[in-house]
């Protein structure tokens, strides 16, 4: 495993999995400004870097001897089913572009790569990412009031009124409302109004 050192470690990190050393260099030159680099040179070795260490976003070769590209995607979605994984192949077609986008690759670039075009699509990948992280630690609190929801509602059958069914049923509907916001929005520009008084919520 190569590794360039970031100045900043707090850089986003990058994986770059390709078999051919050339490719490799020049992306980790192009990206190493910015970001934390990993290099590897097979889908193997891809796949025990990212047991090990955090990774932001990977650029991922297609056509490699052993682990293919797809292949060490799919097992990618194994380890962490949310990380963005950008296609980068000198063996571009429509249909591999379809099978990787049906594996979820966050995009697809094919050699000889522009390296504002690869910068762009890797800077949008880690920007995904960095929203998915900040979302990780509002949803587990809204999924718990929705189970509590659920679990008073079942164990209450028996002495809960229309009305507390109907305060439920709102108490759901709002928390998936904004859930919904959290996935369509930045965060800064999300109203909470799931308590506000001030709303008649059921």
């Amino acid at each position: 495993m190569e590794t360039t050192a970031a100045e900043a470690p707090q850089n986003p990190t990058i994986l770059v999995v390709d078999d051919e050393r050339g490719p490799r260099l020049a992306l980790e030159l192009i990206l190493r400004r910015d970001f934390r680099v990993l290099t590897a040179d097979s889908g193997e070795q891809a796949l025990e870097i990212l047991r090990n260490e955090p990774v932001d976003a990977v650029t991922l070769d297609l056509k490699m001897p052993g682990l293919a590209g797809q292949n060490t995607l799919s097992l990618i979605r194994g380890i962490d089913p949310d990380l963005p994984v950008i296609i980068i192949t000198g063996y571009g077609s429509y249909e591999s572009a379809v099978k990787a986008l049906k594996l979820r690759a966050f995009d697809y670039v094919s050699k000889p790569f522009d390296s504002k075009k690869i910068l762009s699509v890797i800077e949008n990948a880690v920007d995904e990412r960095r929203r998915a992280r900040a979302h990780e630690g509002v949803f587990a609190p809204l999924d718990a009031v929705i189970e509590a929801a659920d679990w008073l509602e079942h164990s209450g059958a028996d002495w809960l009124s229309n009305p507390d069914h109907a305060a439920l049923d709102a108490i759901r509907n709002n928390v998936r409302s904004v859930q919904e916001q959290f996935r369509t929005r930045e965060i800064e520009t999300l109203s909470f109004d799931l308590f506000d008084p001030r709303k008649g919520h059921g």
